[in-house]
């Protein structure tokens, strides 16, 4: 049985993160994440398409448990920032690279998420949830990719030093898409009260993720 005032977070978690993450991560972190609030096409590479996607500091918002949605402004965090996402999409991967103010090192009962959603041209959606932590600073890791549950040779690293978290997908796990859109957000759990940054919309959190600009295969 959940413990008081937890009820809320579940609700929260099911209803803003993929229903994946719902089956398999703990209820009691709850975090609606999305892409960019605008666009930056960069030149690309001989084998790879660059976007990346900037997002305004100092947009998080917060909330008690207790509530559908954060909604109060919280101007002076860093924790849980988000301020770009670099998408790089390669012959045969997809690489990520979300960038915060300050990838938050939680401690006691707080958890973090970190999460990375993209939908390929076939109309399908990926969700990469990385929900840290004290005893798992690298995070408990939840894919899905239509009914799929695995990808063999996924990879990702939280980094504190360098204050983000990359992310290597195979395109195999993505039935080697021709372009892919790509959103991605972080959220906190701490004690009562939920923090939350939906990178996509300029200090406002909704249920449903955004996602970015078409990102083809360089």
């Amino acid at each position: 049985m959940d413990p008081p005032g937890r009820t809320a977070a579940r609700h929260l978690l099911e209803t803003t993160m993929p229903a994946i993450a719902a089956r398999h991560l703990s209820r009691a972190l709850a975090a609606t994440v999305a892409a960019a609030a605008c666009t930056t096409l960069l030149t690309a590479p001989a084998l790879a398409q660059t976007r990346t996607l900037h997002d305004a500091t100092g947009d998080v918002v917060s909330g008690p448990e207790e509530v559908d949605l954060p909604t109060t402004p919280e101007p002076d965090r860093t924790a849980g920032d988000v301020t770009s996402i670099r998408v790089e999409h390669r012959r045969h991967v997809v690489r990520l690279v979300m960038r915060e103010a300050e990838v938050p090192e939680v401690t006691g009962d707080a958890m973090a998420v970190h999460v990375l959603s993209l939908r390929t041209d076939e109309g399908k959606r990926a969700e990469l949830d990385l929900v840290t932590s004290a005893d798992r600073p690298q995070g408990q890791r939840v894919w899905s990719f239509g009914e799929r549950t695995s990808c063999r040779g996924l990879r990702t690293t939280v980094s504190y030093a360098d204050d983000e978290v990359r992310v290597t997908i195979p395109r195999r796990c993505l039935s080697a898409p021709r372009w892919v859109k790509v959103g991605g957000g972080a959220g906190v759990l701490d004690g009562d009260r939920l923090f939350a940054d939906d990178a996509q919309l300029d200090g406002e959190v909704r249920q449903d993720v955004v996602l970015g600009p078409k990102v083809r295969r360089g």
